[in-house]
């Protein structure tokens, strides 16, 4: 029987969305729905939720969110770099084509979500939980994944140095096909989906892990 990953819900963004302009300043709840986001400079927004619409071409750089709620939204060809937020609630979404280094989620609840081709180098990710998530061809080098919680997550075509999985929960978690020899905290990673041919690549590093000594 083969092992199954479940997919993540894709959204549902209507293609009758109205244009505007985002606020640069403001310090209450910024709620926008069914709106399409093009080519905006986001700044100083502290508590934003967004839903059901579409941010295209957009920098929302060195942002610090009090509060982050992204319900069934596309972010597509968009800078999310540096971004900082705590107990963030992304949902039913997808990134594409995004830079988002040095972003950091700790605490983050992320479910529904794909992340394709996107830049999360040294991003944070620390104690959150992803559920039904799929990373396609991004870049997590040094991301930290430090005490999440993964359940029904792929990673295809990514790059996985120094990618810390330190005391990570693994359920239906996905490497097939990944280059999986740099990533840090490997020894932890009970519960993770390879492949054989990975198995005898990280053999060595779980027998020193362990304690073995092989000569």
């Amino acid at each position: 029987m083969g092992i199954s990953i479940a997919k993540p819900m894709a959204p549902s963004v209507s293609t009758n969305l109205e244009s505007i302009k985002l606020l640069v300043e403001h310090d209450e709840w910024t709620e926008i729905e069914n709106c399409l986001i093009d080519s905006q400079l986001l700044s100083k927004v502290h508590k934003l939720r967004i839903e059901d619409s579409k941010i295209n071409n957009s920098t929302f750089t060195a942002l610090d969110f009090d509060k982050l709620e992204i319900n069934n939204v596309v972010i597509q060809n968009s800078d999310l770099s540096a971004l900082k937020t705590y107990q963030a609630v992304v949902q039913r979404s997808m990134l594409q084509n995004v830079r988002a280094t040095g972003s950091d989620f700790p605490e983050a609840e992320i479910k529904d979500c794909t992340f394709r081709d996107v830049k999360l180098d040294s991003a944070g990710f620390k104690l959150s939980t992803l559920k039904r998530v799929r990373f396609e061809n991004c870049i997590l080098k040094n991301a930290d994944f430090s005490m999440a919680t993964l359940h029904d997550v792929t990673f295809a075509g990514c790059d996985l140095e120094g990618t810390y999985f330190d005391k990570v929960k693994f359920k239906s978690v996905d490497f097939r096909g990944e280059n999986i020899l740099s990533i840090k905290g490997i020894v932890s990673m009970k519960g993770a989906i390879i492949s054989s041919e990975q198995l005898y690549q990280v053999a060595p590093i779980l027998a020193s892990g362990i304690g073995f000594v092989v000569e």
